[in-house]
């Protein structure tokens, strides 16, 4: 549905046509007229300024329809309702005016106004909001002689404006009751649905069908009506006949008489006259239908001008008994306007009705304020539907996300709700689920993989160490490699030690916030931290300002694991093997594209090695991430990537993706056709993230070669070495704590060589 004009207008044309002038073929119907006047009078009590019009000629309804047309100007809402005869021809409807004389299929065209006309005007007009409801199959006689078939009732609805919503009073092709009361049985049940509590246009037409079908079936169990409705269920829904403010009887009062202002029939003012005796506009009433009756019958009637938003000054109707300024300021007051106003005060500014001038000014004043707080109260009202709307919605998902029994879920409600209420609550689950996951991918039973050679490490111990528990510091958030390492090994690490050794997750800044916090903490044995390739020897070179000086304020400890890095392109690219790869891109310097989890990463360096030691010129890609790299790489908008293998391990079985090489010194068990770099003839392809232990500089070297002794010696349990296959992570053979040392020297060493290279920069 558009949204409402800013001038708010509601627009309605009401034709009833009950008296027909050929009974033989069209017969004199009993409720239109009365049918037209409630409508009217529920329509103009919903704010709706009413055009109302009963028993009209075709020359009188084409008139009207044009009126109707010219009045609509992007009003919020525009609705035609007529009740009378209607007939279709060749699935076209026309409505009957009541001068028409149908005597074969031919007339019809030229008798009744085609519906289409009233749709055009609506669509010329713009509105928000286009309702036509046809009550025009009324005890309809027309039946079997014409070659269009045997239908009696309307034609379903071709193509109607955008925002239209089409009633009929029965379903098409059939013949809807005048009724036996004062209203036809589709407009009692329009009344008696307006004085529902949902004035929704949806529930307003749901309640006037079951209203319609139940009144029907007691008359006749076989004629049973039901009510056809054609148009977008979103206006039917967001429409309200209800307005925020009653209008109150003056405004009603005003609608009635803006209908009728332009009226060339008497009989419309003596209706006013009869509803409103002492009405506002009884003056100007009076005088309109001494003028009309003057008029001869071939003269058009001079109509009273309707005060346009800019206006001359209005003109003075004779009023019997009235001096000039008093039929003026009846003129001003009966129009309600501010341009008419300010015209009288300055035509007679010392007059005798200054003061009530300012007086109605001053209510327009009120009512503009009344409008404004109205409608912000509006917009205030809507924030607030929106807002529970979307906490609705979110509560929905969360509720879903609970009901689940993986991460998934929970990484469904994050990814829609980074920031909402149930946001830490679903971090913290999806992290405990994934550590279980973990936890239970380590506790399986052992695969095939081949079984770690023990290797003798000298018995060590300390005289009274531990004697209470340790910290172990995780700088990441939970459920990512190196915390899942880190919870595994304090499990084994709490039985040899005989302490209990508690993981403490203290992520931020790319791990430093982490490392920083172990390296100011006792050097006495109970604080140890988990380093990697990712934090020390990359964040040490990449990271201008530090707070934590990985080489004089740490210790390393023992190193826990290795994972290589898998060069791969998808299967439908020409690379079968590294050497295609490498001529093409030396052939075509530049044209190539690499996919990284972004600058600075284990992936980018890998592949600032290879494109460095080959002598290629390819360009970077990074990506929020592996997956979103792996998906491109999938879908074949990028050329190649390094990556962890156990992130494309599946891919490449389905033979998704094809591996040409993978770093580090042998070959992986899980894809032992795969060569490594230093075979193909690029040793200096060595990007091998890895995971170790550090513990704060100063520890007690004593301390420190014990845990090195019992973290190799957890190593070497078969169960282990089997989880960590699993997540194409090596169990390090390791060394001494000396040895570690050296190699995180040698590592920092080569990352900062390829930092230089790829000119990487993170401030």
């Amino acid at each position: 549905m558009q949204p409402a004009r800013s001038d708010g207008k509601r627009i309605a044309l009401v034709i009833g046509n009950g008296d027909y002038q050929y009974p033989e073929n069209l017969p004199k119907l009993a409720n239109p007229t009365n049918d037209a006047q409630d409508i009217a009078e529920a329509l103009r009590g919903f704010g709706f300024e009413v055009i109302e019009r009963k028993n009209q000629t075709l020359q009188a309804m084409h008139q009207t329809i044009a009126e109707f047309g010219s009045r609509l100007g992007g009003s919020e809402a525009a609705l035609f309702y007529f009740a009378g005869h209607g007939i279709q021809v060749k699935n076209q409807n026309y409505l009957m005016p009541v001068n028409a004389k149908v005597e074969s299929e031919a007339a019809v065209p030229y008798q009744g106004v085609d519906v289409n006309r009233i749709l055009d005007e609506m669509d010329n007009g713009k509105s928000g909001v286009n309702i036509v409801m046809l009550d025009a199959c009324r005890n309809n006689p027309i039946s079997g002689k014409f070659r269009s078939g045997k239908s009696r009732g309307l034609a379903s609805p071709g193509s109607a404006p955008q925002g239209t919503v089409i009633v009929y009073a029965t379903d098409p092709g059939n013949v809807a009751a005048d009724g036996e009361g004062r209203n036809g049985l589709f407009s009692a049940g329009l009344l008696a649905a307006f004085q529902g509590a949902d004035l929704s246009l949806d529930a307003v037409l749901t309640t006037a069908s079951e209203y319609v079908e139940q009144k029907s079936v007691e008359a006749d169990p076989t004629q049973k009506q039901t009510p056809y409705v054609n148009g977008p269920k979103t206006v039917q829904k967001n429409f309200h006949f209800r307005v925020t403010v009653d209008p109150g009887r003056g405004e009603i009062e005003k609608t009635f008489w803006t209908s009728i202002e332009r009226s060339t029939d008497p009989a419309d003012f003596e209706a006013y006259l009869r509803k409103y005796p002492k009405g506002s506009y009884r003056a100007l009433a009076e005088n309109q239908i001494r003028r009309l009756r003057a008029s001869q019958p071939a003269a058009p009637a001079a109509a009273a001008p309707r005060p346009p938003a800019v206006s001359p000054a209005p003109t003075s109707a004779a009023i019997a008994g009235g001096d000039p300024e008093t039929q003026f300021w009846n003129e001003v007051k009966n129009s309600g306007t501010r341009d008419y106003l300010d015209i009288y005060l300055k035509q007679y500014p010392k007059g005798k009705y200054v003061a009530l001038a300012k007086f109605e000014l001053k209510k327009l004043d009120d009512h503009d304020k009344a409008e404004r707080a109205r409608e912000a109260a509006e917009k205030q009202q809507a924030e607030a539907h929106e807002r529970q709307e979307a906490q609705r919605a979110e509560q929905a998902a969360w509720d879903q996300a609970k009901a689940g029994t993986s991460a998934t879920g929970y990484a469904s409600y994050l990814d829609r709700y980074p920031n909402g209420r149930y946001a830490a609550l679903a971090q913290s689950a999806q992290q405990r689920l994934l550590r279980e996951k973990a936890a239970q991918t380590l506790a399986m039973a052992p695969t095939t993989s081949a079984p770690a050679r023990p290797i003798e490490i000298p018995a060590t111990s300390v005289s009274g160490y531990p004697n209470r528990p340790l910290r172990l510091v995780v700088p990441f958030a939970p459920g990512g490699a190196t915390d899942i390492v880190a919870r595994v090994l304090s499990q084994t690490l709490t039985q040899r030690l005989g302490q209990p050794v508690i993981v403490e997750n203290r992520p931020g800044a790319g791990g430093i916030i982490g490392l920083d916090a172990a390296a100011k903490s006792a050097a006495d044995g109970y604080t140890l931290v988990m380093g990697s390739s990712a934090n020390i020897s990359i964040g040490s070179q990449l990271y201008r300002n530090m707070s934590v000086n990985v080489t004089t304020d740490l210790q390393p400890v023992a190193v826990l694991t290795k994972a290589p890095m898998m060069l791969v392109v998808n299967s439908g690219s020409p690379y079968l093997n590294l050497r295609n790869l490498v001529d093409a891109a030396r052939r075509n310097p530049g044209r190539l594209n690499y996919a990284t989890s972004g600058s600075g990463t284990s992936n980018h360096l890998a592949s600032v090695a290879f494109e460095t030691e080959a002598g290629l010129q390819i360009t970077h890609i990074p990506y929020k991430g592996v997956a979103p790299a792996i998906a491109d790489l999938l879908g074949g908008q990028v050329n190649l990537a390094f990556v962890e293998p156990a992130s494309v391990a599946a891919h490449i079985k389905s033979e998704k993706l094809r591996a040409l090489a993978v770093t580090g010194d042998r070959r992986q068990p899980g894809f032992p056709e795969v060569p490594t770099f230093a075979e193909l003839g690029m040793p200096g392809v060595d990007v091998n993230p890895w995971i170790g232990i550090f513990a704060p500089a100063g520890t007690p070297a004593a301390i420190v070669r014990h845990l090195n002794a019992e973290v190799r010696r957890a190593l070497q349990q078969q169960a282990l070495v089997d989880g960590l296959a699993r997540m194409s992570m090596q169990a390090a053979s390791g060394g001494s704590h000396e040895e570690f040392a050296a190699f995180v020297r040698d590592d920092t060493a080569r990352m900062a060589r390829w930092i230089k290279a790829g000119n990487i920069r993170i401030e």
